[in-house]
């Protein structure tokens, strides 16, 4: 008997819940409770499938990069402490049927919103917002992996240090990457990512050395905050986020 519960309902449900798992999120950063968020969408689930080009990013596809998706999402998915961005979205129910063939019926990951660390409505999320604030005010170490580009997230955030990507085939810089963040990595610290589809594998990588560490996926998060055009269909302006976060910003 097929139980699976539809693409639509599945994010309905999460989008209820979404400031729920904010509320536990913020709570987690304050009391320095460790915990994980990443997501696969349709990028990382087309690559593992063996689909060619490119991401929308710009970021292309391989059998290499495709393989490593595959291995990172199937430990991160049974990892007590990882919540997962619960794809839904764009082909209907097609990719998300790809990745639970995957995963069997055995695993049961920690599905939450896929877009939970996104302003990606009408209007800017004030739970989002405070949960910016706890990171910044957390007194643990920050640690920025992205693209200079998004250079102001270690002054905004408070950051022990900012990992620099390339904007576009972080992949060809991988060990570059995974290398850095294991030499700079101590228990407890959060890990902030906007590095597109290595984040993953560098999220699963960097737990599988050490347990204790915060990871925080934020894809294209800070993109609207920082930048002054769109990156995404469905963004919250940037004009409007800026002066949302004015307090913060400055």
């Amino acid at each position: 008997m097929n139980t699976r519960i539809p693409d639509d309902k599945r994010r309905l449900d999460h989008q209820l819940k979404r400031d729920q798992y904010l509320n536990l999120f913020i709570s987690n950063i304050k009391k320095n409770k460790n915990f994980t968020f990443t997501k696969y969408g349709d990028g990382e689930l087309t690559c593992m499938s063996g689909g060619e080009g490119k991401n929308c990013d710009g970021h292309p596809y391989s059998e290499e990069l495709g393989s490593a998706l595959k291995k990172s999402m199937l430990r991160n998915a049974v990892r007590e402490d990882v919540f997962l961005g619960d794809w839904t979205g764009w082909d209907g129910d097609s990719l998300s049927k790809y990745r639970d063939e995957l995963l069997g019926e055995e695993i049961k990951p920690n599905y939450v919103l896929y877009e939970v660390l996104l302003n990606h409505e009408f209007a800017p999320n004030s739970d989002l917002l405070q949960l910016h604030e706890a990171i910044k005010y957390s007194t643990a170490r920050k640690i920025f992996v992205g693209p200079e580009r998004l250079w102001e997230v270690s002054n905004v955030l408070n950051c022990y240090y900012h990992v620099r990507v390339p904007l576009v085939d972080s992949f060809s810089e991988y060990d570059r990457i995974l290398n850095k963040c294991l030499t700079l990595m101590k228990p407890n610290d959060i890990f902030l990512f906007s590095c597109g589809l290595p984040s993953k594998i560098l999220i699963d990588e960097m737990l599988e050395e050490e347990k204790d560490l915060t990871c925080l996926d934020f894809g294209s998060g800070f993109d609207n905050i920082l930048l002054d055009e769109a990156t995404r269909q469905g963004q919250v302006p940037p004009v409007l986020m800026k002066d949302f976060y004015k307090k913060l910003l400055t």
